[in-house]
């Protein structure tokens, strides 16, 4: 209930002195950390801000945590802000708001409501049009776009552009290191509403160690942003293609402009990119271009394609990350980057593989490198008939010994196994062994389906209504209960990543150097890099020898750190997720011999392995002795089981962990089984 108070505390009934508190935290950590690195503008910045009144002070720091660059004056209002119009004109006097800006029709048209608008309408128009209260939003738009002078509405109505939003941007990203968190995380932070866990810090725990890696982290997560954006949406991309091919452009910095403002109109495009992003990009690019003898492009003897142009972007901050002075550049700063970069290269070559664009694609899949764009260039090879070297690679990826520059794990080498088979009678190839699959204990079973469904297609939910009706022979035949009847939970991924969470919770967030650089991490930086284990051998001995050496896990030590810990940010699993009778359960029926290898293979492969698990996990009455537990994924009609399931199933089998596939039919006479 304490939780759900705090939630219900607004922007309004909070004072701006609080918001204006967390602003100054963040600061003057960011200053703490990189005096030696904020530039002369972000300094005089903040002397600015420093020289204004406290209530236009706050009246900034409320004007940065709302949504847009553009206000319409009137609408401002705060009870604990005295003199509102008049903090309005000081932060116009000192450069941080300007008044009656040069704003776009959709700018100004997002600032009013479309009942404001009707009366602005209908009181203006002058040739007899009307506008009513019943029209969509944008035939009214339509309206405003044709009818609508700006300098008639700046007449009637004040409104300012915020010029401070890009030292907040700048400030932020220095402080998080990404582009996703924001200053509204320390107030939920203090409000409850969202929890870290907390953990050593020292000022010399920093991110970046020159301007030059700040700038380049920044532009290649912006252009991952807009390259995310634009690849979901093809009636944006085709006509952004159509201006491309109709202009013609003297430098790259032209370009860049126009494919931004293009992503910024989008729904999901919720990052602030400035004019000093799109002119810093621009000369990067320029440059590297020139160097490439690659400025034909940008001179009409070629066309400028969106994607040629943002992978030529990817590219140039790539070129000026490698010339960095590897003395500025941490380890965990540049896994980060090149984790950024490789999922950009990743979005541009599969958006150019689905327009048919398929040799530029194959060389996009090549800069990345991934795992993921290795399967795709295999494919695109294939499709372009380059039938030995598609199979050429796929015997790289499985051989140990020349694959050492390909980023290889197991998803990429059961595809190579399978793929490489299928593609060698099309080849010179003379033979390709054919890969085993690993078929798991299938049960087919026809059920009623729920009337409330509340779990997927409901499928889960009819399976374990059926299973805790005392059908512990549904895995054995010559079981027969009585007494009582079984538990079975639907868990996904959330059981397995919440026990490993739970029990490895002091390796997690051990004190190791550049993990942890502000108190808002849900996990360490490099959570996700090769070396992360090898950085915490001492931790995670201790851990399997204090913890994993026992039958069972510790059922009342982690169900109390499930309790210390279930509202904290935890990256791998929801820890409220978890019924805590289930979690009892698996920690006293499932033994500790189990769990040590579910986790192996967790910390094989943290990212890929953290999917695919089963649906349900059931616990028969004990008096069985049947079994302890046993892992079920539920397939409704027209389901298949996905090779990452399959992979974990096949796992499950190497170890002897009981599990099972159910196929469920709907019917309405009654459940029964299936032989299967």
């Amino acid at each position: 209930m304490a939780n759900d108070s705090k939630k219900e505390v607004g922007e309004a009934n909070i004072a701006s002195k609080y918001y204006y508190e967390h602003f100054m935290s963040l600061h003057d950590r960011v200053k703490c950390q990189y005096s030696d690195l904020l530039t002369k503008e972000d300094l005089n910045f903040y002397r600015a801000f420093s020289a204004l009144g406290v209530h236009a002070r706050y009246l900034l720091i409320r004007l940065l945590l709302r949504k847009g660059v553009y206000f319409n004056v009137d609408k401002i209002h705060y009870s604990d802000i005295d003199n509102v119009k008049g903090a309005f004109e000081e932060l116009i006097a000192a450069g941080f708001l300007i008044n009656n800006p040069d704003i776009s029709i959709e700018d100004l048209f997002s600032l009013f409501t479309k009942r404001e608008w009707v009366e602005f309408l209908n009181t203006n128009l002058t040739d007899g049009a009307v506008c009513k209260l019943s029209d969509s939003r944008s035939v009214v738009y339509e309206l405003v776009k044709s009818h609508v002078d700006k300098n008639t509405v700046f007449q009637k109505k004040r409104l300012v552009e915020l010029t401070a939003r890009e030292w907040l941007r700048n400030l932020q990203f220095f402080y998080f290191g990404n582009i996703r968190q924001t200053l509204s995380e320390l107030i939920l932070s203090d409000l409850n509403i969202r929890n870290f866990e907390s953990y050593e810090l020292n000022s010399d725990n920093r991110l970046f160690d020159c301007q030059e890696s700040f700038r380049l982290l920044l532009l290649i997560n912006l252009v991952g942003q807009v390259t995310s954006v634009l690849s979901a949406n093809k009636k944006e991309v085709s006509s952004l293609e159509d201006t491309l091919s109709a202009i013609e452009f003297n430098d790259a910095a032209a370009v860049l402009p126009i494919i931004i403002e293009s992503a910024k109109r989008l729904k999901y495009f919720d990052v602030y990119v400035f004019e000093s992003d799109a002119a810093h990009l621009g000369a990067i690019l320029q440059s590297w271009l020139d160097e490439k003898g690659l400025t034909a492009k940008l001179n009409g003897s070629e066309q400028v394609s969106l994607y040629w142009f943002l992978f030529r972007a990817l590219e140039s901050i790539d070129d000026r990350w490698k010339r960095l002075d590897k003395s500025t550049v941490n380890e965990v700063l540049a896994s980060k980057f090149y984790r950024r970069c490789r999922r950009a290269a990743y979005v541009i070559g599969f958006a150019l593989e689905q327009r048919g664009k398929l040799q530029e694609a194959l060389l996009v899949y090549r800069f990345s490198g991934d795992a993921q764009s290795v399967e795709r260039e295999i494919r695109v090879l294939a499709k372009l008939a380059y039938n030995d070297q598609a199979l050429q690679l796929c015997s790289s990826v499985l051989n140990p010994e020349v694959n050492s520059g390909i980023d290889v794990n197991e998803s990429l080498q059961e595809f190579a196994e399978s793929f490489g088979h299928r593609m060698t009678r099309k080849s010179s190839y003379q033979y390709w062994p054919k890969p085993k699959r690993y078929e798991p204990n299938t049960v087919s079973l026809i059920l009623d389906k729920p009337e409330d469904v509340r779990m997927n297609s409901g499928a889960e939910q009819a399976v374990i209504s059926y299973l805790e009706s005392n059908k512990a022979e549904f895995f054995d035949p010559t079981v027969k209960i009585k007494g009582d009847e079984g538990k079975c939970f639907f868990v996904e991924n959330n059981l397995l990543m919440t026990v490993f969470g739970l029990v490895y919770w002091p390796l997690f967030y051990a004190d190791i150097k550049g993990a942890f650089t502000h108190p808002f991490q849900s996990l360490p930086h490099d959570i996700y890099d090769s070396t992360f284990l090898e950085k915490r051998l001492r931790e995670k001995s201790e851990i399997d020898s204090n913890i994993l050496s026992q039958c069972y896990l510790p059922a009342d030590t982690l169900m109390k750190m499930l309790i210390a810990k279930k509202d904290c940010r935890f990256i791998l699993a929801g820890l409220n997720a978890i019924d805590s009778s289930c979690l009892t359960l698996a920690l006293t029926r499932i033994p500790s011999q189990h769990w040590r290898v579910l986790f192996d293979r967790l910390w094989l492969d943290l990212r890929e392995h953290r999917k695919g698990l089963p649906d349900l996990v059931y616990f028969p009455p004990e008096e069985t002795n049947a079994l302890d537990y046993c892992f079920i994924e539920v397939k409704a009609p027209n389901d298949r089981l996905q090779d990452h399931q399959r992979r974990w199933m096949k796992y499950f089998n190497q170890y002897n962990i009981r599990h099972y596939v159910v196929n469920v039919e709907w019917n309405n006479r009654g459940a029964q089984p299936v032989e299967g």
